[in-house]
């Protein structure tokens, strides 16, 4: 199916984190193709949260911003990003320094 392909990539291209991996903090950017409260979730990857942060109500476009993970142990994480209806995930590796 074409469309679940096209839907899948444009998923992957709306929501990135760098550097990976990181030592102390990590920039993500995402792209909301329409207005969303939003919100960005660390978990483990037993799925227990670790994190979460409320990043309020934005309109439609691309934003960046950066998060501090000095406080976490070294290893891998899922981070989540959750727009209206829509999760992106991706794998975090935090490193010692």
């Amino acid at each position: 199916n074409y469309s679940s392909i096209d839907e899948k990539q444009n998923e992957l291209s709306r929501f990135f984190i760098y550097p990976n991996p990181s030592t102390d903090e990590f920039e993500f950017t995402y792209s909301l193709l329409t207005p969303s409260n939003v919100s960005l979730n660390i978990l483990d990857l037993t799925g227990k949260l670790i994190l979460t942060t409320d990043l309020g109500y934005k309109l439609t476009g691309s934003y960046s911003s950066s998060i501090g993970i000095d406080n976490l142990s070294s290893g891998v994480y899922l981070v989540k990003l959750i727009a209206g209806g829509e999760t992106f995930q991706r794998k975090m590796i935090k490193i010692s320094n």
